[in-house]
């Protein structure tokens, strides 16, 4: 059974009169393990001291280097624990913009070797929030055998040889969706936007590594029954057909966890989903400057088989006074398509766009992919000269 986090907090000063600033992981380590087990009343009432919670907080700061999540963190309580018989990855309640669910329900995003094994119908998603009146609550999703869950696994995720094993790589489409039909999430628990990339917009896509810092958070293995929360990361600019290389420290268990960061609109949002990370020796390597943990990308065509999700038509009309051009490729300096310029005012349908707040940034590398023109022509479009509309 899970605790909240008052209840830990219990244990570890009914186990302790005082904690050093710097405890050794050992003990550390048996401490959040006791806290798996329910806490008898008299320690679920032990009321730490604020000196308690700050050393207890930096001497897991120090020896994990990540803390813990903690009530401020709000934010990420659609971050839960993915519970299987016989293990546990990482999830979160998710929305993934310009896409809607065939039916009311709620998604999760994972990693693909989390889900693959099947075994869905016993899986369990837990997480805790703080509701109105200021009371940590568990909140837990199970299956429904009347309204099964529906599980997307990325079609492109190779499981090796060996189906009944999960491949040690590292792998790009390592990506799963989770939907459960008919349930309801508490309106404290707010949702992570998942964002999915266009694959032929590469320079957008290393732009929003490179502009935004990073953030990552887990129930990684090695703090049993804790959110851990990494908040200063590192990331590459390379991405498209690969992984997102970083230094999170997240460990295993953490499997399945978004890499998150802030967008200009003040939104936390899901970039990429930890797939794995470094190991030496056996072992990982999370107190080195060698580690490292990649995390993989969602993009927009690997949704179009997603049997729970549709997307619903999306046009543009252009909007610049001497039109656009239409280019073969999502390049400013890229051919342009023949048959001459868009005139202003016409109405394209499009697709692999942005969320629509970003077609209205004056920025020429962000690009749309015109389906078709109504002269049969097909190519891209600099979003900058294009305004939201209604299709006709």
């Amino acid at each position: 059974m899970g605790l909240t986090r008052g209840q830990r907090f219990g244990i570890l000063a009914a186990g302790s009169a005082s904690v050093a600033a710097v405890v050794s992981k050992d003990i550390l380590l048996s401490m959040f393990l006791a806290s798996a087990s329910p806490a008898d009343d008299s320690q679920s009432t032990t009321e730490p001291t604020p000196e308690l919670k700050e050393a207890i907080e930096a001497a897991v700061a120090d020896t994990f280097g990540r803390r813990m999540a903690t009530e401020e963190d709000y934010e990420i309580a659609a971050m839960g624990k993915l519970q299987m018989p016989k293990s546990h990855c990482t999830a979160q309640i998710a929305e993934i913009p310009g896409y809607f669910t065939v039916e009311e329900g709620t998604l999760l995003t994972t990693a693909a070797h989390c889900v693959f094994r099947g075994g869905h119908e016993d899986m369990e998603f837990i997480t805790t929030y703080v509701n109105a009146d200021g009371e940590e609550v568990e909140f837990k999703i199970a299956n429904d055998e009347n309204n099964p869950v529906q599980v997307w696994i990325n079609p492109g995720y190779d499981r090796g040889p060996d189906d009944e094993k999960v491949s040690a790589e590292v792998r790009a489409e390592d990506t799963a969706i989770i939907f459960y039909p008919g349930v309801t999430v508490p309106t404290e628990i707010i949702p992570i936007k998942q964002r999915i990339l266009a694959y032929h917009m590469a320079e957008y896509n290393r732009s929003v590594l490179s502009t935004f810092g990073a953030s990552a958070a887990g129930f990684s293995a090695d703090i049993p029954e804790g959110k851990s929360v990494d908040d200063e990361c590192t990331t590459t600019q390379e991405l498209n057909g690969g992984v997102v290389s970083t230094t999170c420290k997240i460990n295993k268990g953490g499997s399945g966890s978004a890499l998150l960061f802030r967008n200009m609109f003040d939104e936390i949002e899901g970039l990429a989903i930890l797939s794995g990370v470094t190991v030496k020796d056996g072992e990982v390597n999370i107190g080195e400057d060698s580690f490292k943990s990649f995390y993989a990308p969602f993009y927009h065509y690997q949704l179009e088989g997603v049997d729970f999700l549709y997307k619903p038509e999306q046009c543009v009309s252009v909007n610049a006074e001497i039109g656009a051009n239409l280019r073969e490729h999502a390049d400013i300096g890229s051919d342009i398509v023949f048959g001459g310029g868009l005139p202003d005012g016409d109405i394209l349908k499009v697709r692999d766009t942005l969320v629509w707040e970003r077609a209205e940034i004056d920025d020429p590398n962000v690009w749309l992919e015109v389906m078709e023109t109504e002269d049969g022509r097909s190519g891209y479009i600099r979003s900058d000269l294009t305004m939201a509309v209604a299709c006709p």
